[in-house]
């Protein structure tokens, strides 16, 4: 069972995280400063309009 600093941990990582993707539906969220060209590409593609579109559900907000 994980500890109170792990969870306070993975509370903050997670605040963190939403924060930078922000804007990511846009194209615009800070988290495409700090990942690679592929990586900002790929975060592109997935959350275009076309791609969230086609599929049946989209992404959780953790993933």
């Amino acid at each position: 069972m994980p500890d109170a600093n792990q969870l306070a941990l993975a509370a903050a990582l997670t605040r963190r995280a939403g924060q930078l993707c922000i804007g990511l539906e846009q194209g615009v969220a800070d988290i495409y400063e700090q990942v690679t060209p592929v990586t900002a590409e790929l975060l592109r593609w997935w959350f275009g309009d076309d791609a969230c579109q086609s599929r049946a559900f989209n992404f959780h907000p953790g993933q």
